[in-house]
């Protein structure tokens, strides 16, 4: 009745934003909610024609905060509860049956960011690709579980030299581990009975300053040296410990004081305890390209506050090395969406900028502000929505959009349409649990499942069926 109606006074246009469905609809006088109108035009429309997630736009970002950590306790399903894309619905249950792989969709209008999911299969730039969604989503929610297992000790992989410790506090690399920490916060429940996640932080280490920092000039992507060798950890190892003062330490070090600091003094800062003495911390970063990034922050973490009981290390991006034809050089196959070389927004945190913090301080002069104005070397500045690009129409900040499309990602797993892949930090048990509670039995061995590597080739890899004839 809803769409009729609507269909009717517009003249069966279809609609491409949620506003106008709604001024609409309150001019056909309907008596249904909005949240009914909604979704009895997503079920004649489709995601395609209507962009459901318009609708809550204007209350997210009449409360969107200074730090876009907060807004996670806004983002549930409640807020969208409309069903994206329903494969149960499409396809009769003997058509699924023959054709698994068929469940495990979502529609590419809910996720126009990990749409956008590419992929190289050769050295060279003309072997760019980009990837299909339901292998995209795949890959992010298999290295999610993957990275949740390592951070509660729960990793079954026998070729690690070292199995993980369960993490007491995790520390996300800004700014391209950020959007990590949410991925790991919406999908806690599902790939854990722990209670929940570990206590969190950030720091804002790139490996291209530190390189500079003691004396190594490297490429603005702090990859090569200046004459074009590869800069490795081994070259920092070699000057850091000559290199970088107590004050620089010190700096990193007072982030961790609980309560913030009352003087500046390096040596009354290393006799001040921190929140980290004693415990277990798991360093994450999204990728591990040479590792020299991950591995020059647990040596600051470890200098800084020797107090630790242990650092350990975890890259969440799983991918391929391409190498060119002479075999001199590597580059990996792929990154996280959000991750772009030439745009550094879109993963809810800006720029390191001392002076914002200096700023803070001067505005609002306690303890903490005075950590961070002494730290700031290692911290982001805040999210701004202005400053970011947008993705597509239904936000204004390509930060949100991600953050609402990691929302409609956990709901489209809990849904059964999203495959979890095999990953060597689950055993085989522990696996076939999942893939049964996405409705498949495992009918090879896990060995011949591990080499697949996209959602069809699992499938066939996890069962051999006969054929059932569709309806």
């Amino acid at each position: 009745m809803c769409y009729n109606k609507i269909m009717e006074k517009q003249g069966g246009n279809t609609y491409n934003d949620t506003k106008t469905v709604v001024e609409t609809a309150k001019g056909a006088e309907l008596a249904e909610s909005k949240e009914a109108i909604i979704k009895s035009l997503y079920r004649k429309l489709g995601q395609a024609a209507l962009n459901i997630g318009a609708i809550t736009e204007e209350i997210y970002l009449a409360k969107t905060p200074d730090n876009l950590e907060s807004l996670m306790s806004g983002v549930t399903a409640s807020d969208q509860d409309f069903s994206y894309h329903i494969p149960e619905e499409r396809y009769p249950a003997s058509t699924l049956a023959a054709r698994p792989a068929l469940r495990f969709q979502a529609n590419p209008a809910d996720f126009p960011l990990f749409s956008q999911q590419t992929q190289y299969d050769g050295y060279d730039e003309n072997t760019r690709r980009r990837l299909p969604l339901d292998e995209t989503l795949s890959n992010f929610v298999s290295n999610t579980a993957a990275t949740i297992s390592a951070l509660t000790g729960e990793t079954d992989n026998i070729l690690r030299k070292e199995q993980f410790l369960p993490a007491d506090h995790v520390i996300y690399l800004d700014k391209s581990a950020r959007p990590v920490s949410w991925l790991v916060d919406k999908f806690w429940d599902d790939f854990t009975d722990k209670p929940q996640p570990p206590e969190k932080s950030y720091l804002a280490i790139d490996r291209a300053p530190w390189f500079r920092s003691v004396g190594i000039d490297v490429d603005d992507d702090g990859r090569r040296r200046d004459n074009g060798e590869l800069a490795t950890f081994k070259d920092f190892l070699d000057r850091a410990e000559s290199s970088i003062p107590q004050e620089t330490l010190a700096r990193i070090r007072a982030l961790y004081i609980p309560g913030g600091i009352k003087t500046e003094d390096p040596e009354k800062i290393f006799e001040t305890p921190t929140i980290l003495d004693g415990k277990v911390v798991t360093i994450v970063d999204e990728v591990e390209r040479t590792g020299s990034t991950i591995q020059i922050a647990k040596w600051l973490l470890r200098h800084a506050i020797p107090e630790i009981k242990e650092v350990q290390t975890y890259g969440f991006w799983k991918t391929v090395d391409r190498h060119n034809k002479t075999g001199d050089d590597k580059r990996l196959a792929s990154t996280p969406v959000w991750y772009k070389r030439k745009d550094a927004s879109g993963r809810g945190v800006g720029e390191i900028d001392p002076m914002y913090y200096e700023q803070l301080y001067a505005e609002q002069p306690t303890d903490i502000n005075r950590a961070r104005k002494f730290g700031a070397l290692a911290l982001g500045t805040p999210f701004n929505a202005e400053s970011e690009t947008r993705v597509s129409s239904r936000y204004k900040s390509s930060s949100l959009e991600l953050l609402h499309e990691i929302d409609a990602m956990r709901r489209e797993y809990d849904a059964g349409h999203i495959l979890l892949m095999p990953n060597p930090d689950y055993n085989p048990d522990r696996y076939e649990t999942y893939a049964r509670q996405n409705g498949l039995e495992i009918e090879n061995s896990y060995d011949e499942i591990q080499p697949a590597n996209n959602v069809s080739q699992i499938i066939s890899c996890l069962q051999k069926r006969p054929p059932v004839r569709a309806e």
